[in-house]
């Protein structure tokens, strides 16, 4: 074999090497995140289901046990959201439409009105910036954007509402 030769097979070979250890570390993450959010999803349908686990949280402390049911399952919706839309399930226009429909019912602006502030703090990537902008945006704390009415079938096609 010529040296050239094998010298490229040697490049090709450590290339497909190098993008497979990256592959395999975004899918690595993927997964993480996704153990991670079921997780959180079952502790906070322990929470809904049950009061008493929720009297740690000095946040809810002052809350009624309809408003603390309801703000954990709003909560729960936000955090489906974001790990859909980060993952490449939920576009960004079906994020914004999706915002705009759940922010137009008044308890869920409520929700947001007191969440948004530590959902604010917590923003890890550009996914949580864009779920608090559209969010903030509906519920009149910011500019107001012109939006076609939410369709379920962006969503999950097969999927009514529940």
């Amino acid at each position: 074999m010529k040296p050239l030769v094998l010298s490229g097979a040697i490049l090709t070979a450590a290339a497909v090497g190098a993008a497979h250890v990256v592959i395999g570390v975004r899918q690595h993450r993927d997964q993480c995140a996704l153990a991670t959010a079921d997780m959180h999803a079952r502790l906070m349908a322990d929470q809904e289901s049950r009061p008493s686990r929720t009297a740690m949280w000095a946040s809810q402390g002052t809350m009624t046990e309809e408003q603390r049911v309801r703000g954990l399952h709003c909560n729960r919706w936000f955090v489906l959201w974001t790990l859909q839309h980060r993952l490449g399930v939920v576009p960004s226009a079906a994020l914004r439409h999706v915002a705009d429909d759940f922010m137009q019912h008044p308890q869920n602006a409520e929700f947001w009105g007191r969440a948004r502030d530590t959902w604010t703090r917590e923003i890890r990537d550009k996914t949580d910036r864009r779920l608090s902008r559209f969010s903030t945006r509906r519920t009149g704390r910011g500019p107001m954007t012109r939006t076609s009415p939410l369709t379920w079938s962006a969503l999950a096609p097969d999927t009514p509402p529940s």
